[in-house]
């Protein structure tokens, strides 16, 4: 495989862009068009709007809890955008909104989910979005699990999921990747380096390298 080319105990990882954010992998950049360029804009920006809303209606004691995930709309949108809708799954955690919109979760039921109703977490038919997980790194679980059962079934699903550098100290996280690559199934695991685990830094959180695989 490609991945087999770098060895991540020497900081080795396939990269197309760099910290700098500098093209360094030219060849690799993706063929975007314009609308989807445009689509994913306006994905981020409604995301952020949202979020700004619901923490000011949160302390308001309007809505029950809420989990920012300002920041990240950047990623969550690039691979929520690229889930087939009814085919492909997402296993997700608390600081998913712009990935719950990208995938096509209505904005109604994240609203629910939030304010403790129940109905927040069914989903429309053909959104393979699983409800939210709060426990850090159970989605990792999840999405093993679903993709065995693709794998099983003789499916073409793919299952993603996400966690932050912080949930990659959980051992669910590395139960689930053991299962994955044991039984080789089409799961997709994402880490977003925060540099903070909530309140703890990276350094003392772990001694690894990077979060590469």
């Amino acid at each position: 495989m490609y991945f087999n080319k770098f060895d991540s105990l020497k900081n080795e990882m396939l990269q197309i862009m760099d910290a700098t954010g500098k093209i360094v992998k030219p060849d690799l950049v993706p063929k975007i068009s314009d609308d989807e360029v445009l689509t994913a804009y306006k994905l981020m920006c409604l995301s952020r709007r949202q979020d700004d809303f619901q923490n000011k209606i949160q302390r308001q004691g309007r809505m029950l809890s809420f989990l920012s995930s300002t920041g990240q709309e950047a990623t969550e949108v690039a691979y929520g955008m690229q889930i087939i809708k009814g085919k492909d799954w997402f296993s997700s955690a608390y600081r998913n909104n712009a990935a719950w919109l990208a995938t096509g979760v209505p904005m109604r039921n994240i609203m629910l989910y939030w304010c403790g109703n129940e109905m927040g977490s069914y989903m429309p038919e053909g959104i393979n979005t699983l409800p939210i997980n709060i426990p850090i790194a159970t989605q990792y679980s999840h999405a093993t699990g679903l993709a065995f059962s693709e794998k099983y079934n003789k499916r073409h699903g793919v299952v993603i999921t996400t966690t932050g550098d912080g949930g990659s100290s959980e051992g669910e996280f590395y139960e689930a990747m053991n299962l994955a690559k044991l039984h080789e199934v089409p799961a997709i695991f994402i880490v977003e380096n925060n540099q903070y685990a909530i309140s703890t830094p990276r350094r003392k959180a772990t001694k690894a390298i990077n979060f590469a695989a």
